[in-house]
């Protein structure tokens, strides 16, 4: 068996994942590598939209243009001293820390991010069915000597008092594809069949730019409630540092599979997510509080953007089904 990589110290650099999903992902391998070692002092390095998502956990967080070069990071990062760089993925990030020849540079054995890396590690799976995406975050912290599998790592910040009117986001929108989205009609017979049982309080989250089921869903609810129900968008319009505000104040977060499900809960608040060409098995989001509904359909999970079929994963989705299961998240 090959020996372990040990960090170099005293200065770590914590080169954060650009997906905000893989950020929420990574979080608590990056905080067991922090409570593991005492003696090192982790600088996250992350886009300027994500400051405040990082700033949460870690003292040091440096932020850099998220279209800025490879070139114009290493000046950026120029003025730290790091003896060691925690990379998870091939990015301008990355790239500007090779080109700054930081000492020792851990990250995954993978093509394309291995020739920027003086330590690659090879992360073997057991053999069975696929784990769940964070699997190989906790993997890379235990091969680094650093026990992930600690409740504190998973913790979510303090949750305000829930309302006691039950404010319902709901998220039809997925930056996976359209294939990960619930059909927009369903989402208009839920919003009826939750305001005849709960009478809640309606918010929509919307992916930037165009957005026709959030509209159609706008103008639906407004025409029932006499006014449209509030809207924003999300990290692109409304902007991450805002998101990370609003959210916590929902009762629950209803949606289609993607990053904002995954971003709720990582923030501790129940989600109910409508899974279909995805597994809940390897992309469920994080922690046991919430409910995850798909149906069985002989091509999922395919992890395509765009049905080629029928779209019977999301469209078997019962209405019923995911009005029981938004009773359930707010009992």
């Amino acid at each position: 068996m090959p020996e372990r990589v040990k960090i170099n110290g005293p200065s770590l650099a914590l080169v954060a994942p650009v997906d905000i999903t893989e950020a929420c992902l990574a979080t608590p391998a990056f905080r067991a590598i922090r409570r593991a070692r005492p003696d090192l002092t982790p600088v996250v390095l992350c886009p300027k939209s994500a400051v405040s998502f990082w700033s949460v956990h870690f003292q040091q967080v440096l932020s850099y243009d998220d279209s800025a070069s490879p070139q114009k990071l290493a000046e950026r990062f120029a003025g730290g001293t790091y003896h060691s760089a925690l990379i998870l993925e091939d990015s301008r990030a990355a790239r500007a820390l090779s080109r700054l020849g930081v000492p020792q540079r851990i990250g995954f054995a993978v093509p394309g991010l291995d020739k920027l890396l003086t330590d690659p590690i090879t992360i073997t799976m057991d053999h069975g069915p696929l784990p769940h995406r964070v699997t190989r975050y906790l993997k890379l912290a235990e091969e680094l000597e650093c026990d992930p599998h600690q409740a504190e790592n998973f913790a979510p910040p303090p949750l305000p008092r829930r309302p006691s009117t039950p404010r319902i986001a709901l998220a039809p929108d997925s930056d996976l594809g359209p294939a990960a989205e619930w059909p927009t009609a369903s989402f208009l017979e839920l919003t009826q069949s939750l305001t005849e049982s709960l009478k809640p309080e309606f918010y929509l989250l919307s992916l930037p730019g165009k957005s026709p089921a959030a509209d159609l869903l706008a103008k639906s609810l407004g025409s029932e409630q006499d006014k449209e129900p509030k809207r924003n968008s999300s990290a692109g319009d409304l902007g991450l540092d805002n998101l990370l505000e609003l959210l916590p104040t929902f009762s629950t977060v209803v949606g289609s599979n993607g990053s904002l499900v995954n971003l709720a809960a990582h923030l501790g608040v129940p989600t109910v997510t409508l899974m279909g060409p995805h597994s809940p098995r390897t992309h469920r989001p994080l922690g046991k509080i919430h409910e995850v509904l798909t149906t069985y359909a002989e091509c999922s999970p395919c992890h395509l953007a765009k049905c080629p079929l029928d779209h019977r994963c999301l469209n078997e989705l019962s209405v019923e089904t995911v009005t029981e299961a938004v009773k359930r998240v707010l009992a």
